[in-house]
């Protein structure tokens, strides 16, 4: 049949018209509820800094290994501590004496960062568990796997076994790998995972999967470290006591944990360059006699061993008897060869008059040890046994000199006898702490790859 009109028009939308009208109105509500919840935050951090009458406060935080505390350290930021009316930023620095607050794996970690900061706990440190980290880049919202997760310097054991579904053996051959690797090379070459204790720029931390008990230790007021942020320690020490920091993560199994620290001190035996301080600060007493004879004694049993190992060694020493920054405070004593030619060497020498330049040896004992990498192919090792440095300003050119050194492949150990101040460079890498003749002989022989 036909149809016929009524009379009347009829209006319709189209389906699409319809579309379009439903979509401009959700974008609408969308943009609206934005512009009210941005207007909120505003209000919430118009009001957070409206108590920070002070300003704001930088709280120094150290871990004595890589990863301990990254994403604990961004929960306490995301809640906005305010401490005597200053609003606290608190970021991981690589020197315990510039910290307000330890976080330690272990009592030895602990008392071996005491020591060397020469600073003091402010009262019992706390137990608790915390999540593992590990920085990724900027867009990555998980860990990436332990493959692509670069350990500068065969650093990071806990989040090295975190990332490594605790299989022991597989985060050993993760820190080996990664041994001779710097933290800037691993940074060049954009590597998607960090084990590192200094956020790198372009990267933010994640969890590693697991969580590992830790102490915490706030420190007592210095030169350095002021009462507010004495103060701001204990807040961010109750905070992370109080709260469920291992975010649900499981706990590392400690034994294992403990044996791939272990496992780690054991380095290969290499041709080895031995730099030996002569100062007179090596007359100090290291026990029962001075740290020059407990050094010697050292580097005497480890030069033996590694020669019946057929690994040559070579032995330079240093003090500043003939002047500051000048080439001839270093002293050649034997190239690589025999250990008979170490020890002859070292048979009439003491300790000699004015304060350590060690500067200018190690660059000149890293040469020494380049050229003999150079010339021979074989994995060379520098071990400088040293009580720091007489300048204690900080020195860039310098420290990007050793990490070069690094990067090209030099396997290169600092060992701090001792309690005299460290140089600040040199604290940046972690170096072994030696305070008594045993300590001395241990890290020598765990550093030389000769102990048993």
């Amino acid at each position: 049949m036909g149809r016929h009109s009524s009379g009347t028009r009829n209006f319709r939308l189209s389906g699409g018209l319809i579309t379009i009208i439903c979509v401009i109105i959700l974008l609408a509500a969308l943009i609206y509820g934005w512009t009210l919840l941005r207007a909120h935050n505003e209000a919430d951090d118009a009001a957070y800094r409206a108590e920070c009458f002070e300003g704001t406060l930088d709280l120094p935080v150290y871990e004595t290994t890589p990863g301990l505390s990254g994403v604990s350290l961004d929960s306490w930021r995301s809640t906005n501590p305010v401490v005597r009316d200053y609003c606290i930023e608190p970021h991981l620095v690589a020197d315990p004496a510039d910290a307000a607050l330890i976080i330690a794996l272990s009592d030895k970690d602990l008392d071996a960062s005491l020591t060397q900061s020469q600073r003091s706990v402010a009262g019992a440190p706390t137990p608790t568990t915390l999540s593992l980290s590990v920085a990724a880049r900027e867009g990555s919202d998980s860990a990436a796997p332990a493959e692509n997760t670069s350990f500068p310097e065969g650093r990071g054991a806990a989040p090295a076994l975190a990332l490594s579904s605790g299989d022991v053996e597989k985060a050993e051959t993760l820190l080996r790998r990664d041994r001779m690797v710097t933290p800037e090379k691993s940074v060049e070459q954009q590597s998607p995972g960090i084990a590192t204790s200094v956020l790198p720029e372009g990267y933010h931390w994640v969890p590693a999967g697991a969580s590992t008990g830790v102490l915490l230790a706030p420190l007592t007021v210095s030169d350095r470290i002021e009462e507010d942020q004495a103060r701001s320690a204990a807040a961010l020490t109750e905070y992370l006591n109080d709260a469920d920091r291992a975010q649900g993560q499981p706990e590392l199994d400690r034994a294992a944990l403990d044996d791939l620290i272990e496992r780690q001190l054991r380095l290969p035996a290499v041709d080895t360059l031995f730099l030996l301080d002569t100062s007179e600060r090596m007359r100090d007493p290291l026990g029962e006699r001075s740290a020059f004879d407990a050094a010697r004694a050292a580097v005497l049993d480890a030069s033996h061993q590694l020669d019946e190992q057929h690994h040559p060694i070579g032995l330079m020493t240093y003090s500043a008897a003939h002047g500051a920054e000048r080439p001839e405070s270093v002293r050649r004593d034997a190239g690589f060869g025999p250990a008979r030619d170490i020890e002859e060497s070292l048979k009439d020498r003491g300790p000699e008059q004015g304060a350590p330049q060690s500067r200018p040896a190690v660059r000149a004992a890293i040469e020494e040890a380049q050229k003999h990498r150079r010339e021979t192919g074989a994995d060379t090792r520098l071990i400088v046994l040293t009580t720091g440095h007489d300048d204690m300003n900080e020195d860039n050119d310098y420290r990007e000199f050793l990490a070069s050194a690094r990067h090209d492949g030099l396997d290169l150990q600092f060992i701090q006898v001792g309690y005299s101040p460290m140089d600040p460079v040199v604290s940046d890498d972690h170096p072994t702490m030696a305070y008594d003749e045993a300590q001395l002989r241990e890290a020598v022989g765990r550093l030389s790859g000769t102990w048993l």
